[in-house]
Protein backbone atom coordinates (compact mmCIF):
# COMPACT_ATOMS: atom_id res chain seq x y z
CA UNK A 1 0.00 0.00 0.00
CA UNK A 2 1.47 3.28 -0.86
CA UNK A 3 1.53 6.44 1.25
CA UNK A 4 -1.46 8.13 -1.22
CA UNK A 5 -3.93 5.05 -0.49
CA UNK A 6 -2.61 5.01 3.47
CA UNK A 7 -4.06 8.80 3.58
CA UNK A 8 -7.07 7.56 1.89
CA UNK A 9 -7.92 5.07 4.21
CA UNK A 10 -7.26 7.19 6.90
CA UNK A 11 -9.57 10.31 5.79
CA UNK A 12 -12.35 7.58 5.28
CA UNK A 13 -12.12 6.66 8.58
CA UNK A 14 -12.18 10.11 10.00
CA UNK A 15 -15.25 10.84 8.08
CA UNK A 16 -17.03 7.59 9.24
CA UNK A 17 -15.54 8.54 13.07
CA UNK A 18 -18.18 11.52 12.29
CA UNK A 19 -20.99 9.66 10.51
CA UNK A 20 -20.09 11.07 7.31
CA UNK A 21 -20.03 7.95 5.01
CA UNK A 22 -18.42 8.13 1.90
CA UNK A 23 -19.68 6.00 -0.92
CA UNK A 24 -15.98 3.60 -0.73
CA UNK A 25 -16.55 0.86 -3.13
CA UNK A 26 -18.02 3.38 -5.38
CA UNK A 27 -14.53 5.92 -5.68
CA UNK A 28 -11.43 4.87 -7.43
CA UNK A 29 -7.97 6.10 -6.59
CA UNK A 30 -4.98 6.61 -8.98
CA UNK A 31 -1.89 8.59 -9.36
CA UNK A 32 -1.88 11.30 -12.05
CA UNK A 33 1.35 11.21 -13.47
CA UNK A 34 0.55 14.35 -15.84
CA UNK A 35 -1.09 16.84 -13.74
CA UNK A 36 1.62 19.78 -13.40
CA UNK A 37 -0.59 22.33 -11.52
CA UNK A 38 -3.67 20.72 -10.01
CA UNK A 39 -2.57 18.53 -7.05
CA UNK A 40 -5.71 16.29 -7.50
CA UNK A 41 -9.36 15.99 -8.48
CA UNK A 42 -12.63 14.14 -8.62
CA UNK A 43 -14.51 12.92 -11.75
CA UNK A 44 -17.71 11.83 -11.28
CA UNK A 45 -18.56 9.08 -14.06
CA UNK A 46 -22.58 8.85 -14.26
CA UNK A 47 -22.82 6.49 -17.31
CA UNK A 48 -23.34 3.45 -14.42
CA UNK A 49 -26.54 3.22 -12.97
CA UNK A 50 -24.98 3.90 -9.42
CA UNK A 51 -22.80 7.49 -9.47
CA UNK A 52 -18.99 6.44 -9.24
CA UNK A 53 -16.32 8.69 -8.37
CA UNK A 54 -12.59 8.67 -9.71
CA UNK A 55 -9.86 10.43 -7.25
CA UNK A 56 -6.62 11.27 -8.87
CA UNK A 57 -3.96 12.84 -7.09
CA UNK A 58 -1.19 14.28 -8.41
CA UNK A 59 2.46 12.60 -8.41
CA UNK A 60 3.63 16.27 -7.44
CA UNK A 61 1.80 15.87 -4.18
CA UNK A 62 4.51 12.53 -3.37
CA UNK A 63 6.96 15.04 -2.57
CA UNK A 64 4.35 16.67 0.62
CA UNK A 65 4.31 15.32 3.93
CA UNK A 66 1.96 13.33 5.37
CA UNK A 67 -0.22 15.90 6.61
CA UNK A 68 -0.69 17.35 3.83
CA UNK A 69 -1.04 15.08 1.77
CA UNK A 70 -4.02 13.82 3.71
CA UNK A 71 -5.54 17.68 3.54
CA UNK A 72 -5.45 17.05 -0.66
CA UNK A 73 -6.86 13.80 -0.62
CA UNK A 74 -9.57 14.42 1.95
CA UNK A 75 -10.57 17.31 -0.01
CA UNK A 76 -11.45 15.50 -3.29
CA UNK A 77 -12.79 12.24 -0.96
CA UNK A 78 -15.65 15.51 0.60
CA UNK A 79 -16.24 15.40 -3.35
CA UNK A 80 -17.99 12.42 -3.33
CA UNK A 81 -20.18 12.62 -1.10
CA UNK A 82 -24.25 13.93 -1.64
CA UNK A 83 -24.34 17.91 -2.97
CA UNK A 84 -20.56 18.32 -2.59
CA UNK A 85 -19.05 18.04 -6.19
CA UNK A 86 -18.69 21.71 -6.00
CA UNK A 87 -17.23 23.93 -3.23
CA UNK A 88 -20.52 25.15 -2.35
CA UNK A 89 -22.05 25.50 1.22
CA UNK A 90 -22.41 21.98 2.09
CA UNK A 91 -18.88 21.35 0.51
CA UNK A 92 -17.55 23.81 2.87
CA UNK A 93 -19.84 22.39 5.88
CA UNK A 94 -18.47 19.35 5.82
CA UNK A 95 -14.88 21.04 5.46
CA UNK A 96 -15.18 22.59 8.24
CA UNK A 97 -16.47 19.87 10.82
CA UNK A 98 -13.64 17.60 9.30
CA UNK A 99 -11.30 20.77 10.06
CA UNK A 100 -12.52 21.35 13.86
CA UNK A 101 -12.84 17.57 14.37
CA UNK A 102 -9.23 16.54 13.07
CA UNK A 103 -7.23 19.81 12.73
CA UNK A 104 -7.39 19.55 8.91
CA UNK A 105 -6.41 22.02 6.71
CA UNK A 106 -9.14 21.70 4.27
CA UNK A 107 -9.18 24.91 1.68
CA UNK A 108 -10.97 25.23 -1.56
CA UNK A 109 -7.52 25.92 -3.32
CA UNK A 110 -4.26 25.20 -2.59
CA UNK A 111 -1.25 27.73 -1.87
CA UNK A 112 1.71 26.06 -3.03
CA UNK A 113 4.08 28.19 -1.26
CA UNK A 114 2.66 26.52 2.00
CA UNK A 115 2.34 23.69 0.86
CA UNK A 116 5.88 23.58 -0.32
CA UNK A 117 5.32 22.86 -3.45
CA UNK A 118 6.29 26.58 -5.03
CA UNK A 119 9.27 24.90 -7.40
CA UNK A 120 7.48 21.76 -8.20
CA UNK A 121 4.18 23.10 -9.67
CA UNK A 122 4.58 24.47 -13.09
CA UNK A 123 3.88 28.23 -13.60
CA UNK A 124 1.03 28.32 -16.04
CA UNK A 125 2.04 29.55 -19.88
CA UNK A 126 -0.92 32.11 -20.89
CA UNK A 127 -1.20 32.28 -24.60
CA UNK A 128 -4.09 35.17 -24.46
CA UNK A 129 -4.59 38.61 -22.73
CA UNK A 130 -8.42 40.03 -22.83
CA UNK A 131 -8.40 43.94 -21.24
CA UNK A 132 -11.24 45.79 -21.45
CA UNK A 133 -11.19 48.76 -23.45
CA UNK A 134 -12.63 50.95 -20.80
CA UNK A 135 -11.61 50.34 -17.48
CA UNK A 136 -7.70 48.22 -18.61
CA UNK A 137 -8.97 45.43 -16.27
CA UNK A 138 -7.15 42.56 -17.33
CA UNK A 139 -7.46 38.45 -17.27
CA UNK A 140 -5.50 35.74 -19.27
CA UNK A 141 -6.16 32.45 -20.61
CA UNK A 142 -3.75 29.63 -22.03
CA UNK A 143 -6.50 28.10 -24.63
CA UNK A 144 -8.03 29.90 -26.81
CA UNK A 145 -11.76 30.01 -25.32
CA UNK A 146 -14.81 31.44 -26.11
CA UNK A 147 -14.16 34.99 -25.11
CA UNK A 148 -10.46 34.76 -26.95
CA UNK A 149 -12.28 33.30 -30.15
CA UNK A 150 -15.40 36.20 -29.86
CA UNK A 151 -14.76 38.82 -27.47
CA UNK A 152 -17.59 40.93 -29.37
CA UNK A 153 -20.00 38.79 -27.87
CA UNK A 154 -18.58 39.19 -23.84
CA UNK A 155 -18.77 42.54 -22.21
CA UNK A 156 -16.23 44.01 -19.21
CA UNK A 157 -17.31 42.38 -15.79
CA UNK A 158 -16.59 45.20 -14.04
CA UNK A 159 -18.14 48.15 -16.51
CA UNK A 160 -19.63 46.35 -18.92
CA UNK A 161 -16.99 47.87 -21.51
CA UNK A 162 -16.03 46.45 -24.94
CA UNK A 163 -12.96 43.39 -24.95
CA UNK A 164 -10.11 43.67 -26.78
CA UNK A 165 -7.87 40.15 -27.06
CA UNK A 166 -4.00 39.99 -27.97
CA UNK A 167 -1.45 37.41 -28.18
CA UNK A 168 0.72 37.54 -25.77
CA UNK A 169 3.40 37.12 -28.40
CA UNK A 170 2.69 40.94 -28.92
CA UNK A 171 0.43 40.13 -31.58
CA UNK A 172 -2.91 42.03 -31.68
CA UNK A 173 -5.36 38.41 -32.04
CA UNK A 174 -8.49 39.97 -32.84
CA UNK A 175 -10.74 43.02 -32.02
CA UNK A 176 -13.95 43.27 -30.94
Amino acid sequence: MNRVELCYDAAFSDLKKLGINAPKDRISLSINQRAKRRLGCCKLNRSDIRQKYAIEISLVCSNLNDFELKNIVMHELIHTLPGCMNHGAKWKDISRRVNAAYGYNITTTADYSKIGLDGAVSEPIYNYKVTCESCGQSLYRIKRSKIVRNPGMYRCSKCGGFLRVERLDGKIYQQR
